[in-house]
């Protein structure tokens, strides 16, 4: 099942990401963008469980389990942690490049519909 998800604006001088096409600004961006596809990361479509900078989430991750969708893990500042199921590439790919991560995790992921438990 696809699901469209609105085009999600960073704010300020950021960047727009769409939910097709992803739009590096900054030079550095598209070097690091580039040295994830020659490394082959952005193909394999798994992200192992990294530290991120937010105000509510700690970390996050995303693992495969379907051609098209895979599991979405949060670990919170509280302590606590979620997986998100079915939740689609595109989603977890606006997710991993936005500016306030949190927003974008509370309007497109949990508020999604997707069916979720604490671990």
């Amino acid at each position: 099942m696809a699901r469209r998800i609105k085009p999600y604006l960073r704010g300020g001088k950021g960047r727009f990401v769409s939910s097709t096409v992803i739009v590096p600004i900054t030079r550095k961006e598209q070097q690091y963008l580039h040295k994830e596809v020659r490394v082959g990361r952005l193909e394999n479509r798994s992200y192992p469980i990294k530290p991120v900078s937010s105000s509510n989430l700690a970390e996050m991750g995303y693992l495969k389990t379907a051609p098209e969708a895979g599991r979405v893990y949060v670990g919170f500042l509280s302590g606590k942690s979620a997986v998100y199921y079915d939740v689609p590439f595109i989603v977890f790919e606006e997710f991993y490049y936005a500016h306030s991560k949190g927003t974008f995790f509370y309007r497109f992921i949990r508020q999604g519909g997707y069916r979720w438990n604490y671990v």
